[in-house]
């Protein structure tokens, strides 16, 4: 993967791989800075939901929850049948003491 970045530092397909590769890892703040920076350079719109998904997920894993609203609620008006998108959504909701809007 870092000899892929060498190669093109601003390819989000790549950024965003190296972020998950860090995600698995467990190192959720180094895998955000990559899943962010993918979003800065325009990755295609099939990748945007996914990208926002680990985002969501790396701010719960780092109990940060409030963060983890905006985007799995991207995720959400993307794709609003996607159950996995409402079900952390959710739960990020209840992290936070908001039950209603977790409901």
């Amino acid at each position: 993967m870092e000899a892929a970045i060498k190669l093109n530092e601003h390819d989000p397909k790549v950024l965003f791989k190296m972020g998950l590769s860090y995600f698995t890892m467990g190192k959720y703040k180094k895998c955000l800075k990559f899943f962010k920076d993918a979003l800065k350079n325009k990755p295609f719109v099939a990748h945007e939901c996914e990208i926002y998904y680990h985002i969501g997920l790396a701010y719960c894993r780092v109990e940060k929850f409030e963060k983890a609203i905006f985007p799995f609620t991207f995720c959400i008006t993307r794709t609003p049948k996607n159950v996995s998108y409402i079900h952390e959504r959710a739960k990020a909701y209840q992290m936070i003491d908001e039950h209603d809007k977790a409901i």
